[in-house]
């Protein structure tokens, strides 16, 4: 994740939205990369992304779902 985005990201619990993420200069071409099945970003929902790392890390009951509320 691009610099400007991470700190963005880290005020937000993780979370991105495609908005924040087309500002920090990301293609459309870049977003279906990163978030291919097992690209390095996951979707929470619909125009929300987090880090794979991070959401693997997450309970799968809790953190994620935590993070879902979130998003």
């Amino acid at each position: 994740m691009r610099p400007a985005l991470q700190a963005r990201a880290s005020a937000q619990g993780g979370l991105v939205t495609r908005a924040q993420a087309k500002a920090a200069g990301y293609t459309e071409r870049e977003l279906r990369t990163l978030t291919a099945v097992r690209g390095p970003w996951v979707t929470v929902r619909r125009g929300a992304y987090v880090e794979r790392t991070l959401w693997d890390s997450l309970d799968v009951h809790d953190g994620r779902a935590r993070l879902r509320d979130l998003a």
